[in-house]
């Protein structure tokens, strides 16, 4: 989790500073991506580390070790996701601000 939000805030702070583009939505954009990632590769971890010996259909195991915890973290996930999200756009579009008055002076 903590590559995804490196990599991502980086491409955040890049869109919004850069390219100008609206923080209140990439704030949250990047922060429900950063969280889909996250849960999806981890995910991953307990397929294989559980799932590998059990004996049935891969759609099952994959429903109940991917698909599972994905939506159930998206759901209770998202909403202080975008709070968050909304917060961390606002700074980063504040930082850049005063960064960019500082070195005009």
């Amino acid at each position: 989790m903590l590559v995804f939000g490196h990599f991502f805030g980086q491409q955040a702070g890049k869109l919004i500073l850069l390219r100008n583009w609206n923080h209140f939505i990439i704030g949250p954009i990047t922060g429900l991506v950063i969280l889909f990632a996250s849960v999806f590769l981890a995910s991953w971890m307990g397929f294989f580390q559980e799932g590998i010996g059990y004996k049935g259909s891969y759609w099952t195991l994959f429903f109940n070790y991917i698909v599972k915890p994905v939506y159930w973290v998206m759901l209770f996930g998202a909403l202080p996701v975008l709070f968050v999200g909304l917060w961390f756009g606002f700074r980063i579009r504040e930082k850049g601000k005063a960064l960019l008055t500082k070195l005009e002076e």
